[in-house]
């Protein structure tokens, strides 16, 4: 009896492991860097990846959050055509008021109808210290995937509020 109920666990476990299915996705990287951001009423970005489909999703994130960022992207000649890719987003904010610290993407990759941007551990990071309080510095992953079928049912799509 013991024997059976052992096989049975190691059965389910196999069996729930082997329906995870999970894949690394090409991408380009657009943007990564410090972007400033005023700690006004506007509030602060979502931090877990977000997935842009459109420009109007692109626009209405970035007009809520970083309006620089789009014309930023413009004067690098970066621009996304939306009906081949997708933009993959990633922040990470500061721990404290006055600095940050930049990562290392590894690479990104799909989960369970998820894009997830995983980072790197390494010495070569960048550090950043504001001398203005009302002034934080988010660190901004920007990447383009191409729109596939694979990627036709995502989870984490922007959805404007």
């Amino acid at each position: 009896m013991r024997i059976k109920i052992i096989l049975l666990l190691i059965s389910i476990s196999l069996l729930i492991i082997g329906c995870t299915k999970s894949s690394d996705i090409d991408y380009q990287v657009l943007y990564k860097g410090f972007v400033g951001l005023e700690d006004d009423a506007r509030g602060f970005p979502p931090t877990e990846t977000l997935v842009f489909e459109n420009e109007e999703q692109w626009n209405d994130f970035a007009n809520n959050y970083f309006d620089m960022l789009p014309s930023r992207l413009g004067r690098y000649n970066k621009y996304v055509d939306f009906s081949h890719k997708k933009i993959v987003c990633k922040i990470i904010m500061p721990t404290n008021a006055i600095s940050n610290v930049s990562a290392n993407l590894d690479k990104i990759t799909l989960n369970d109808d998820i894009l997830n941007i995983e980072w790197s551990q390494g010495n070569d990071r960048i550090y950043i210290i504001s001398p203005n309080e009302d002034v934080i510095y988010p660190f901004v992953f920007l990447a383009t995937v191409e729109n596939n079928e694979n990627l036709s049912n995502l989870k984490n799509i922007y959805d404007k509020e």
